[in-house]
C-alpha cells in the first residue's frame, strides 16, 4: 500500500530477500484494498496490515489482512475480521505482543473527505481467537495522531504524536488489567 504522490493509493507491495538482494512482488489476489497511512506488524510468521485511509473517499478504514510468505504453509493473503474492530483510523500506533496486535490512537474521519479528528481509543486483536477487544479509555493518553508504540513484554507504551495538548506525552497500557 501507500500513496506515491498524486497517483491513487496502492494495493501492491514486495518482499525483500537480503541473502540475494532481490525484491519479489507480493500477490494481489485477495489483498487488502488500496490504502495509505496504515500500519503493518510482523507476527513471526505473517505480516498484518491494518487501517489507513481508503482510495476513493479518504475515510479511515478498520480492516486489513494477513500475508504469509511462500515459505509458510498457506502463503498469500487472508482477511482480518472487522467484527468488534475499533473505529477506522489512519496514522496510528500498532505493536505485536507474541499473541495479539494492539492498535491505538490515530486519525479518525468524518463523512467529509479530508476531515478528521484525533483518537484516544484502540483495540487488541487476538491472533488465535481471531477476535477484537476494545481497550479501556479510562485514563488513556490524550487523543493523538501518529503516535509511536512499543511492546515491553508486559505493557504497551504509547508516546509522542500530534496532540491538541502539549502536556501529555503518552501512557502505559496493562492488558492483564485493561488499565492505563
Amino acid at each position: 500500500g501507500g500513496n506515491p504522490g498524486s497517483t491513487p493509493r496502492l494495493d501492491t507491495g514486495a518482499r525483500y530477500d537480503p541473502l540475494v538482494d532481490t525484491w519479489t512482488p507480493l500477490p494481489t489476489a485477495i489483498a487488502p484494498t488500496p490504502r495509505s497511512s496504515h500500519v503493518a506488524v510482523w507476527t513471526g510468521r505473517e505480516m498484518i496490515v491494518y487501517g489507513g485511509g481508503d482510495n476513493t473517499t479518504t475515510l479511515a478504514l478498520n480492516d486489513g489482512g494477513f500475508y504469509r510468505p511462500p515459505l509458510n504453509p498457506r502463503d498469500g493473503w487472508r482477511d482480518i475480521s472487522t467484527a468488534g474492530a475499533p473505529e477506522g483510523r489512519s496514522d496510528h500506533a500498532a505493536v505485536w505482543s507474541e499473541r495479539e496486535m494492539f492498535v491505538w490512537g490515530g486519525q479518525g474521519s468524518t463523512s467529509n473527505p479530508g476531515g478528521g479528528y484525533r483518537l484516544d481509543s484502540g483495540g487488541r486483536y487476538d491472533f488465535l481467537a481471531r477476535a477484537w477487544t476494545a481497550l479501556s479509555t479510562t485514563s488513556a493518553p490524550t487523543p493523538r495522531s501518529s503516535p509511536s508504540g512499543v511492546w515491553t513484554g508486559r505493557e504497551l507504551i504509547v508516546l509522542g504524536g500530534s496532540s491538541s495538548s502539549g502536556i501529555d506525552f503518552g501512557g502505559r497500557y496493562d492488558p492483564t488489567n485493561d488499565t492505563w
